[in-house]
């Protein structure tokens, strides 16, 4: 398996003729990636939002 980072960001992963590619917003989120060259998931501000406050309820002791 090989990896490929651009500072703390990882960029590929390869193993097997199998390569995932991911892709950073400007504030470094990681918003999405890409199977064998195919977008497999993007994500949204609505759901980096829920997921968020999804965090922050399970965070609450």
């Amino acid at each position: 398996m090989k990896f490929t980072w651009e500072g703390r960001q990882l960029r590929t992963t390869a193993a097997n003729g199998k390569s995932i590619s991911y892709f950073y917003n400007s504030d470094g989120t990681r918003v999405g990636f890409t199977y064998n060259g195919a977008v497999r998931h993007t994500m949204n501000s609505q759901v980096k939002a829920a997921r968020k406050s999804l965090t922050a309820v399970h965070a609450q002791p």
